[in-house]
């Protein structure tokens, strides 16, 4: 028990290091990463970007931010379903992040070089020691940084895989277990000093050939709410913004093994309600808990197109 707790301490001092990266460099210089990459990742990851937004890079370059609402839904087997509804608000330019997590009552806030938390209105401080009194206290601070390092990767796919102190490999084509269906797959890890990601963390994420978007990924995050517990995730429900960017609305997630076969009993989901790029926001979003966020206008256009959580794909060899 003693080397478990020294290892949750550790995991809790790494955590609290850093709370989030950039998504992705803008424009010109998103397009120069692109084109270092080598064939055939280059392809897969070029046809992306440009996937997701008509200009590629140079349209997701001239957003300065993004606010999307969404709700949570977060099933154990055996327990009762923990929803809630929260709003992520992201400098697009920048590391700065808030959430607002309307169920719970509380606040995080990073605003570039130090971050914050809040619940019923009181700031929690981040403890000099983590010991048994104090460790209640580091683990709410992980949870929030962890929350904005997951939710932002996630959120701003793929832009956020060409984020510096990520590398990434491409690992092939991968067939389902059924033949018909194809991805092609890149995996991704992390530089801790440049992501704040424990060296352990990776993606496998999944190109569909057909969209040429992100379509799934097998990670596993020492971050909440993952907990380095390998997950099993789907990005659905792709809508285009009025700016042109097209962002997934629905996220599946569900705990499984390392090779993605088993089922132990955790789904969670993520519904966007709303999405819009540049905001007009209060000078000071990222750092005052008090902050008002002004009225969003889901900027969202075109049909859903939602799917089901379908099987595991094998990893590639």
């Amino acid at each position: 028990m003693a080397g478990l707790n020294r290892v949750l301490v550790g995991v809790l001092l790494c955590g609290l290091a850093w709370a989030t990266a950039s998504c992705g460099p803008p424009g010109n210089q998103m397009q120069n990463r692109v084109d270092a990459l080598q064939q055939p990742l280059k392809k897969v990851v070029q046809d992306a970007v440009y996937s997701n937004s008509g200009r590629g890079p140079f349209t997701w370059g001239q957003q300065n931010n993004l606010v999307v609402e969404m709700t949570w839904s977060d099933y154990r087997h055996g327990y009762k379903p923990e929803n809630s509804h929260r709003i992520y608000t992201i400098d697009l330019a920048g590391q700065r992040m808030r959430i607002d997590d309307d169920t719970a009552r509380t606040v995080a806030l990073c605003d570039g070089s130090s971050w914050r938390f809040f619940t019923g209105g009181q700031e929690i401080k981040k403890p000099s020691d983590i010991n048994a009194e104090t460790v209640g206290y580091a683990y709410a601070l992980e949870t929030a940084a962890g929350e904005m390092r997951s939710l932002r990767t996630f959120l701003t796919m793929p832009f956020a895989l060409l984020d510096q102190g990520v590398t990434l490999k491409y690992m092939g084509e991968v067939a389902g277990a059924d033949g018909g269906n194809k991805w092609n797959v890149v995996r991704a890890t992390f530089d801790f000093a440049a992501t704040g990601r424990l060296k352990n963390d990776e993606m496998m994420v999944y190109f569909d050939p057909g969209s040429k978007r992100v379509d799934r990924a097998l990670f596993t995050f020492a971050d909440a709410p993952f907990y380095g517990i390998t997950h099993w995730g789907e990005w659905s429900d792709y809508r285009k913004l009025t700016n042109g960017l097209v962002l997934a609305h629905r996220y599946d997630f569900r705990m499984t093994d390392t090779p993605g076969q088993a089922d132990l009993g955790r789904r969670l989901t993520f519904l966007v309600s709303k999405a819009a790029c540049n905001v007009a926001l209060p000078g000071d979003i990222y750092s005052s808990p008090t902050a008002k966020l002004p009225h969003i206008t889901d900027q969202t256009v075109g049909a859903p197109d939602e799917k089901l959580l379908g099987p595991p794909v094998a990893l590639p060899k």
